[in-house]
This record gives C-alpha cells, sequence and structure tokens, in this order.
C-alpha cells in the first residue's frame, strides 16, 4: 500500500464514537494521521445504533471535522460490528473421502456452512474453520489423504438489526461509503494480543459501557465469544444512588473509583464532602462482582478456562478503573495483564496507544486494506503545461481510465463569449477565445469580429 493512501474507521461505542485516520508503510506499520471523539449520547445502546437519526448525525460530524484537518479528503470507512447479541456459533461440515482430500471437498462444505440459516440472527461473518482428518487438527488439509474431514466454521451471530442499522446511519443518512465491516472485539484483538498469547490460550475481556466482551482464544484459534449486557454505564447508574447526577456519578467513577474496597479509607470526597471513598468503592465494587461473575462463567463455558497459559487480557474503557486487575486476579486465580496496543503496529510511542478505549479503532485500521481517500478532482492537460478542470456535471477520465462526474466551481466566463472546454472543441478552440479575451483588454489588436475569425481560422490550419 503505498504511503500517501489513507485508511479510515469509525467505532460506535455506548459511551462514544470514535473516527481515526491513518497511514501504513511498506512494512505494515501505522501512523495515526487524525482522530476525533465526540459522546455518543442517546442513539446508542448495548453497543449497537438505536437512533438511526441521530448517530448518522454524529457520524457526520466526526467525519467532517476529520476532513476539515485533511488533504486529501475521506469519503469512505472501516465500521466495527458489536451489540448484545454478538456471540459465536460452531458450525461442522464432515465428508468421507477415503482418499485424497481435493478442492471439491472444501468446497462443498463451504458451501453447506453458507447455507446455514439461523432463527432469529444474522450470519454477520465466517472465520476461516479448523479442519480435522481422521480426528487430527490439520492446518492445510488439501493434497492430504484421509477417510473423513470435518470442518469447524465459527459463526459469528447477531441480530440483522445490528449491521442494518450501521449502514442506514452510516451510508444512506450520513451518506459516507462503507469501506467494509469488522467484529468489534476480534479488532481490538488484532490491535492488542500477540500471538503467543493467542496460541498458549488467553482470554480476552473488553470492558465498554454498554456490553463486556469475552473473547477465548487456543492454538491461535478464537474459540468462543460472547457479549454480556453489562457495562460499565449500569456502575455509573448505581453510583446516582449516592444523590448525584449521571455525569457527577460518571466523574466519581472515573477520578475516584476503585474495584477494591479499603475498610479503613475514611476520606471524603473534596468535590461532594457527604461521600466518602469506601462507600462509593463498596457499590462499585458490588456491580462488578456481579460483571466478573459473569466474565468467569462464559470462560468456564467455553471449555477452555483451565488451559488458558496467558490467563487474562483486559481493556476497554472499564479497563482504566483502580486496581481492576488485582479484584480480577484474585477472583480468577488467573494471570492478568492490563492491555496495551501493540508497539509493532504504530511506528512511535504516543499517549492514544496506551488508551485501552483506542484498541477498536486500531484494531480496524490494522485490518483494513482499501485506500478510503476521496478521490482528487479530475482535469485534462493541454499537453503545453496548463490544466483545465472540467465543469460541474462534466465528465472526464481519471488517471486510472475510469468514469466519473465530479462537482467543481465553473470559472467565469470572459465578457463577449464562451468558454470552451476539451470536450467542446479540443484545446486549439480554447487557446483562441482565451486570447480573444486577452486582445480585448489590451485594445490593440483585432478590433472587429471579421478579424478574429480570420485569426480562428490561421489557428486551425
Amino acid at each position: 500500500m503505498a504511503q500517501s493512501e489513507f485508511i479510515a474507521a469509525l467505532d460506535l461505542g455506548t459511551s462514544k464514537m470514535i473516527a481515526m485516520v491513518g497511514k501504513k508503510n511498506e512494512q505494515g506499520i501505522l501512523s495515526v494521521i487524525e482522530s476525533e471523539k465526540i459522546n455518543s449520547g442517546t442513539c446508542m445502546r448495548k453497543g449497537y445504533v438505536y437512533n438511526v437519526g441521530e448517530a448518522a448525525e454524529k457520524v457526520g460530524l466526526l467525519v467532517s471535522r476529520i476532513n476539515n484537518r485533511l488533504n486529501p479528503k475521506i469519503d469512505k470507512v472501516y465500521v466495527g460490528v458489536g451489540g448484545q447479541s454478538l456471540h459465536l456459533e460452531l458450525y461442522s461440515a464432515f465428508r468421507p473421502v477415503d482418499g485424497i482430500v481435493d478442492d471439491s471437498v472444501l468446497l462443498s462444505m463451504e458451501k453447506e456452512c453458507r447455507a446455514y440459516d439461523p432463527e432469529l440472527y444474522e450470519v454477520i461473518e465466517i472465520l476461516s474453520p479448523e479442519y480435522y482428518l481422521d480426528n487430527r487438527l490439520t492446518v492445510e488439509p488439501e493434497g492430504l489423504e484421509c477417510k473423513k474431514i470435518e470442518a469447524r466454521y465459527k459463526l459469528i451471530l447477531g441480530r440483522p438489526s445490528i449491521k442494518n442499522n450501521l449502514e442506514l446511519s452510516i451510508k444512506q443518512k450520513a451518506k459516507i461509503d462503507i469501506a467494509g465491516f469488522f467484529i468489534s472485539p476480534i479488532a481490538s484483538a488484532e490491535a492488542i494480543l500477540i500471538e503467543r498469547e493467542k496460541e498458549l490460550g488467553c482470554a480476552l475481556v473488553e470492558f465498554g459501557a454498554g456490553v463486556t466482551y469475552v473473547s477465548v482464544y487456543k492454538n491461535s484459534f478464537l474459540k468462543h465469544l460472547v457479549a454480556i449486557p453489562i457495562g460499565g454505564d449500569v456502575i455509573t447508574k448505581d453510583i446516582t444512588t449516592m444523590n448525584v447526577l449521571d455525569d457527577e456519578a460518571e466523574n466519581l467513577k472515573v477520578n475516584w473509583g476503585c474495584a477494591v474496597v479499603e475498610l479503613d479509607n475514611q476520606v471524603k470526597i473534596d468535590e461532594y464532602p457527604k461521600i466518602r471513598a469506601n462507600d462509593l468503592n463498596a457499590v462499585i465494587e458490588a456491580r462488578l462482582d456481579e460483571i466478573l461473575a459473569n466474565v468467569s462463567e462464559q470462560i468456564k463455558v467455553s471449555g477452555f478456562g483451565d488451559v488458558l497459559g496467558a490467563g487474562i487480557v483486559i481493556t476497554g474503557g472499564g479497563a482504566n478503573l483502580k486496581k481492576i486487575a488485582d479484584a480480577i486476579r484474585e477472583k480468577s486465580k488467573m494471570e492478568v495483564r492490563v492491555a496495551a496496543i501493540k508497539k509493532s503496529l504504530v511506528n512511535q510511542a504516543v499517549d492514544w496507544a496506551n488508551d485501552n478505549s483506542n484498541a477498536e479503532v486500531v484494531g480496524l485500521l490494522t485490518l483494513g486494506k482499501q485506500n478510503c481517500a476521496a478521490p482528487a478532482p479530475v482535469t485534462a492537460s493541454d499537453g503545453q503545461g496548463f490544466i483545465f478542470e472540467p465543469f460541474e456535471g462534466v465528465s472526464a477520465r481519471d488517471s486510472k481510465g475510469s468514469r466519473g462526474t465530479r462537482t467543481l466551481q465553473k470559472p467565469e466566463t470572459p465578457e463577449g463569449g464562451n468558454v470552451s472546454t476539451p470536450q467542446d472543441g479540443g484545446t486549439k478552440s480554447i487557446f483562441s477565445k482565451l486570447r480573444k479575451g486577452f486582445d480585448k483588454m489590451s485594445k490593440d489588436l483585432f478590433e472587429d469580429e471579421n478579424s478574429e475569425d480570420q485569426d480562428n481560422k490561421k489557428d486551425e490550419n
């Protein structure tokens, strides 16, 4: 990918929306060019678009702010897909072989999988399968001999409204093209997890405002994924019972909150003298215990809880809560790491790389391959160094030979004549009309229309 090409990504979270634009060099190292963040307001619920119109306005504002600082501008984005109904489901296809596995066998199993139509849910993405030849895991089965083959596909499912509402708000309402969709927790894993952790086995826990994602990896494969419909906003809501408003509760959680209650901590909070720190943290701990109990249950349900050699990796805005790693370590009896963006992905150490809330959008940039920059204005040259831009609504061939219409400012028409375009009569006609404008200004040449017509004939010859 050329260094001049832009990749743009959009993370629509329950509490915040983030847009980010970056470049990749030839080694795939990412440089972040611009980023913008705004509050989601009430248009997002539990990780999915709830109010399409409001979401469209906010997306349009995000992209507009970034484009005001970019040249060229972006006209498409990669988008993360998430929400409380998101989960992984296994689908196994079997074929008797009794010989050599060929491409037709693999294609027939894939076709069977793609025909699967789950009730109430939509298949958002099909991940690469694991192949078992005579019950032995095999990475590349084609050309190998066996008696039977099994392909275990991982299907990412969700309510149809998840993806539909994203398309409605971004593409149809905000008029911004979508370069592609990626599953939100998979994008986060791309930005955070190293290959060794996936191979040894780990649980990636992403604490969002509306949902908590749990993704379990083992032997480099995603084995389990689920969205728990409880997040940090529930903790904030609990804090409001201490006679504070929503924004005050969020401020208390972020600046004074702690995942572990220290019973001897009787410190009063300066801004809220009636609230003691240990009382606040008791409220936080009670709700956090509920969230962590659900996380532990999902790790157990995955079937890999006892073989996760790399333990638990935590990310998301909720991972910034003080001592949350200690609380999880104590309850799970597993090693816990607070995530950061992989240094191998970015070409410099910057503040945003240490912000857990940026993991998904950086992962989207990493996975994206398509250039999201808007095409440059189409121009035509007269072969002598002069560039003529087509008028509004006039089609012209771009540098790649395709045809497209570009909206450009129509130049002023010189007094006494019309400006010609290359499509209206060629470059000689353009030069003749332009020269007539100069002649009239100088008043030293060609005093009447007849002399101008003669000069035109000479130029054409």
